[in-house]
This record gives C-alpha cells, structure tokens and sequence, in this order.
C-alpha cells in the first residue's frame, strides 16, 4: 500500500494534494456542501508544505525501519517475554535497541533527501517558504549567478555532511550491527 504512489511522479502526487486541499476543493467543497462549514485551506501554509514533505519522504523511512525492526529475532522477543516483561518493556528494552541501524539508515536517508526538497515548497506552500535549494536554483538557473549557486551548494552540503558524520559517530553502526 506505501510503495504504490512511489510509481507515479512526485509532483502528480503533490498536485493531487493541491486538488484536495485547495478551497472549494474536495476536503473543503465537501465539508461545505454537507455541513456548511466555511474554513481557510491549508494550502499555501507552513503546515502545508511539512504534511507534503511527510508524505513524500515518508517510505524512505518506513522501509528501512520496518526492515531494522523485522530483523529482530523472535527469540529474543519470547525470551523476554518469559522473564516476565510487558510488551511495552520488550519494545523499549528488546525492539528498539536491536532495531535502531535500521531507524538510523532511514532518519538519515530521509533527512538527505529532505534537505534537498524543493517541489513540496513549491507546490504545497507556494512561495511563503523559500528553502535553501530555491535560492541554489534561481543562482545557476535565473540569474546566472554560478559563484552564488556553487558557494550556496558548497555550504548544504558541508551542513548536511557534518549532521550526517555526527549522526553517524553518536550512532556507531558497526556496534550497533554486532560487528565490533
């Protein structure tokens, strides 16, 4: 069911949403028609642009966690059961530690991808949230301003280099995998 809308285009998708969420669309037309509620869309807003980027981004997550998540033995989830720990105690004791290479591997792959969005700015929030990668492509694109573009890129991704060496220092995933 979540690998389905990863076959069409994301901007399909996106637009979609613009069609759902846009006045008199379907949420509002319909919640008008049989109600007659009148309410402000969320379109074009701050909330607008981070359910877009949720909902694109979202597998990139759901995959590798789910896949962490299945690779704990269920061994291990029964020997802790039969020394008497609640479900709650198995996920937090058992569950997540054992998991978390695979909640690593998505938090990261999601938070890459993420900084380079620039389609869910544009469509879902119009242009009240410029992101950085707007301004890298109005430098190369527009205004043909190279230096501009390359010193903008140089800069996300040292910034996005750094967050992803700290992650992955505060994470060893070796440790975290058995290895070492």
């Amino acid at each position: 069911l979540f690998t389905i809308p990863l076959f069409v285009s994301e901007n399909i998708r996106l637009y979609g949403w613009v069609l759902f969420f846009i006045k008199n669309g379907v949420l509002l037309g319909t919640l008008k028609s049989l109600f007659g509620l009148q309410l402000e869309s969320i379109l074009f807003s701050l909330p607008a642009i981070i359910f877009g980027m949720v909902y694109v981004y979202f597998p990139f997550m759901l995959f590798p966690m789910t896949l962490g998540i299945s690779m704990v033995p269920q061994e291990t989830r029964d020997a802790a059961f039969d020394l008497g720990a609640s479900r709650w105690q198995v996920f937090k004791e058992v569950d997540l530690p054992l998991s978390m290479p695979g909640i690593t591997i998505g938090f990261l792959l999601t938070f890459v991808l993420a900084v380079g969005a620039i389609a869910e700015a544009k469509v879902m929030g119009g242009q009240r949230v410029i992101p950085i990668t707007h301004d890298i492509e109005i430098a190369f694109t527009y205004s043909q301003n190279w230096p501009l573009g390359a010193a903008l890129s140089v800069l996300l991704m040292l910034v996005v280099g750094t967050l992803v060496l700290i992650a992955l220092r505060r994470f060893d995933l070796d440790r975290l995998l058995g290895r070492r």
